[in-house]
């Protein structure tokens, strides 16, 4: 899948474990969860993996720069089960924030809905303090749609959503 200067290429195995170690234990990214345990990302992994064999366009992605093999992020496409709605969700190392990339990523996750005709509506949860999500969000017609705490930790989470 590629975008405008992305590639989005399916996580396949373990060899892609320390793409998506990079991410995951990072914690200027994981601001809105928290740093995962060694553990917890190895079993997280395999799930993800196993997971993304269900579907054809959707699952868990690297996000590379085209042309250049650069890895700058992760991003996902979950389906509901009923296959009504989607959810994306989508995480850039922090080189490469503020330069127009989650915009894109953004737009190459919308084009892989596209593909599943049935999804009526798409949501995306970040945090209200994130100003760059929420901006990338707008600009892929996504609203503000609800805020709430998180129960787990307390913490306070946005939720957009995008009408098709």
């Amino acid at each position: 899948m590629e975008g405008n200067r992305l590639e989005l290429v399916k996580y396949t195995g373990l060899e892609d474990f320390h793409y998506f170690s990079c991410i995951v234990f990072n914690e200027s990214i994981m601001n809105m969860g928290r740093i995962f345990t060694q553990e917890e990302a190895e079993e997280y992994f395999d799930f993800m993996i196993e997971n993304d064999k269900r579907y054809d366009f959707a699952g868990n992605y690297k996000v590379f720069i085209e042309n250049n093999n650069i890895y700058i992020g992760t991003a996902t496409l979950r389906l509901s089960e009923d296959l009504l709605g989607a959810e994306i969700e989508y995480m850039l190392l922090p080189d490469y924030w503020g330069k127009g990339y989650g915009t894109e990523i953004v737009g190459c996750l919308l084009n892989l809905v596209s593909k599943y005709e049935s999804v009526k509506e798409i949501i995306a949860i970040t945090d209200p303090n994130n100003i760059g999500s929420r901006k990338v969000l707008l600009k892929n017609g996504f609203e503000s749609n609800l805020t709430y705490k998180v129960e787990e930790d307390d913490r306070i989470a946005e939720k957009f959503i995008k009408y098709l």
